[in-house]
């Protein structure tokens, strides 16, 4: 999991004297394992349990139709679903890894620092009492 994306997360519902933000992070945390991974293209859950988390949208409207029957079965489950879907993910993390790798190169820039260059410093002040992590960017 990354730190990162939590903290952007809750930096967008937390209130502004941060003293909130133990109270969204179940909610946060929910949400992140409930996404489909653009890397994996699979979600945390579904990693994890081979299947969807059921989310509050199922108690109003009912869970999705079951794709697979067999699922319920535990030999099924563990020996052929989740590798199943770990080889998938491991295969779109290949591709993705080439992606970004191919990305970077794109825009990357190489540049060359002497001593007494006049560089740009860019520092986030923080709000007295809060936490640069969660103060909406």
């Amino acid at each position: 999991m990354s730190n990162s994306t939590v903290l952007e997360m809750l930096s967008k519902v937390v209130a502004t004297t941060q003293t909130d933000w133990d109270l969204h992070l179940p909610l946060a945390m929910l949400a992140y394992r409930s996404f489909t991974h653009e890397s994996t293209e699979s979600s945390l859950s579904m990693m994890m349990l081979g299947q969807e988390a059921e989310l509050p949208v199922d108690l109003l409207f009912g869970p999705p139709p079951q794709r697979d029957p067999e699922a319920d079965d535990p030999h099924h489950f563990v020996q052929e679903r989740l590798h199943l879907i770990h080889s998938i993910a491991q295969e779109q993390l290949v591709g993705a890894a080439e992606h970004q790798h191919q990305g970077c190169e794109i825009h990357m820039q190489h540049h060359r620092y002497e001593v007494g260059n006049i560089v740009w410093l860019h520092q986030i002040k923080a709000k007295k009492g809060g936490s640069p992590k969660l103060q909406m960017p």
